[in-house]
């Protein structure tokens, strides 16, 4: 479950408007559940943190495609 006190929908509307700061926002809360879901389905942990940074690189360049 996510932490409360970030409203998620208005960070990407943010983000689809180029807000750089609603970005880093929307990272820094969802960080915690990216790396968790990572950490359960991948064989080896020393790769775990660039595989979360690759899932928040693909997941900013596909925001403007969400509805």
């Amino acid at each position: 479950m996510l932490p409360t006190g970030v409203d998620v929908q208005e960070c990407v509307r943010r983000v689809q408007g180029g807000d750089m700061d609603a970005a880093r926002q929307l990272i820094e809360h969802l960080h915690p559940q990216v790396r968790r879901w990572v950490r359960n389905h991948l064989p080896r942990r020393e790769s775990e943190e660039d595989l979360t940074q690759e899932v928040f690189l693909v997941a900013m360049r596909k925001l403007n495609q969400l509805r």
